[in-house]
């Protein structure tokens, strides 16, 4: 089940399509996960754009790039989160200079996404010093509305996860992956101008993780606090309801369950697992499943269900 999980890796990348290719091409080889794709965005008047329209992309059906208006690293990956493709299982976010070495590494972040808060957590891996090339789930770009707070440009958006990741207990380390990030600062790579263009918003990055810090830092870490907890019971709704309530248990009359047959719009209290699978209704159907918000997904359902009597 876990393999079929979606994964978005996204990318904003800037006038360096050999760069942008060599980053795609060790997604490609290092990624375990049928459902792994990376979409980058690419700003329609980028000096480079026509390189990038001939990179060759065959053999790459899991890659895409996407044109559109200029934005800023942190508008592009709230775009493609919340917008472009609102509905994925997971969300990471890379450079175009970095470089996917651990083989199997989407898996190892997705399964350990999974593993902690039930889910509601963000995953790196071995890091030089702010964490860099994430991971979190779908839950947390819904729970927190974004990818990265809307204030930032690119600068300091680190920084933040750091610090509201550690207080919240929602950040996961993997000492086994490696996403290398080739930067001219560690001698991987040349100065060029992207370097020149990320760092002029270095002050004004800074000034806006101070006022969050000292204005919103405690807010915000209580609403984290809160979403985890919602997770939980979320999680536990799933597994409950869907696991153990559902299959034979009868007249449930939980908060969790009552919300579950209000949602769906029918009883289940006698739907086990064979019907689930006869009637390939996903047997983790609930808040977190993709489906769930798809309104033509749900009238499918329910018909099935009914047409069994349930």
């Amino acid at each position: 089940m876990r393999n079929k999980m979606t994964l978005i890796t996204m990318c904003s990348s800037r006038s360096r399509p050999e760069i942008f290719l060599r980053m795609a091409k060790s997604f490609v080889e290092t990624k375990e996960g049928a459902n792994s794709f990376l979409v980058a965005y690419v700003y329609e008047n980028d000096p480079m754009v026509e390189s990038y329209k001939k990179l060759d992309l065959s053999g790459m059906s899991c890659v895409s790039i996407v044109y559109g208006k200029d934005r800023n690293m942190v508008q592009v990956l709230n775009y493609i989160s919340t917008e472009l493709i609102p509905d994925a299982d997971f969300y990471s976010e890379v450079n175009d200079d970095h470089v996917f070495i651990t083989q199997g590494w989407d898996m190892k972040m997705m399964i350990a996404i999974m593993d902690k808060n039930n889910g509601f957590s963000i995953a790196y891996g071995i890091k030089t010093n702010m964490p860099t090339a994430t991971m979190c789930s779908g839950s947390v770009v819904v729970g927190f509305g974004y990818f990265f707070p809307p204030e930032y440009n690119h600068s300091w958006v680190d920084n933040w996860l750091v610090n509201i990741g550690f207080e919240t207990n929602i950040l996961t380390y993997l000492p086994d992956v490696l996403i290398e990030h080739w930067h001219h600062s560690v001698g991987k790579a040349e100065r060029d101008s992207v370097c020149d263009y990320a760092e002029q918003d270095y002050g004004y990055g800074k000034e806006v993780f101070e006022k969050w810090f000292v204005e919103k830092k405690d807010t915000d870490c209580e609403i984290v606090e809160s979403l985890k907890e919602k997770q939980v019971k979320i999680k536990n709704y799933g597994d409950c309801l869907m696991f153990k309530k559902i299959f034979g248990t009868k007249n449930d009359k939980s908060n969790m369950y009552s919300t579950f047959v209000d949602s769906i719009g029918i009883k289940l209290s006698r739907v086990n697992k064979d019907l689930l699978l006869k009637y390939r209704i996903p047997i983790n159907y609930g808040p977190l499943h993709p489906d769930w918000k798809i309104p033509s997904k749900q009238h499918r359902y329910r018909t099935m269900l009914e047409e069994a009597g349930l």
